[in-house]
């Protein structure tokens, strides 16, 4: 096993930082959630009935980002420059895709769009260069 270089340390290191930036802004859309589908201090089924599509929507992007958080934690053990590169690619494929999935639903989440482009900004170069067509073809080499 060979040790992370420091690209692959800092790889993971902004990969969490953007990891924990897009998992903010889904639970404060679960806590609005909550606060809409909560009766008398308890769950209603009509009211969460009522929020379907938010519901699937954050239970989609939740799961997305706690499977990067398990490959983040799998990488560090790991150590290995490989395993980092692929694991800050996976984790820009989350961050971007939830937050363009709470993006198309902004009101129903209880957030504005200044919240995921935030999100987005502080996390630019990391998200650009992870998505290129040459960093995914680099890592298959």
């Amino acid at each position: 096993m060979t040790d992370v270089s420091t690209t692959g340390g800092q790889l993971l290191e902004q990969a969490t930082r953007a990891l924990q930036d897009t998992q903010g802004l889904i639970d404060r859309a679960l806590s609005a959630l909550k606060a809409k589908t909560l009766d008398g201090g308890k769950l209603s089924n009509a009211k969460l009935d009522a929020h379907q599509l938010v519901s699937y929507e954050l239970s989609l992007c939740w799961a997305e980002c706690c499977a990067a958080r398990f490959m983040l934690d799998h990488s560090g053990r790991c150590q290995d420059e490989f395993t980092s590169r692929l694991c800050a690619l996976f984790c820009a494929e989350a961050v971007t895709a939830c937050c363009a999935r709470l993006r198309a639903r902004l009101a129903d989440f209880a957030l504005a769009d200044a919240d995921i482009a935030a999100v987005l900004h502080d996390n630019t170069v990391f998200l650009a260069s992870q998505l290129s067509a040459a960093n995914i073809a680099a890592i298959g080499q």
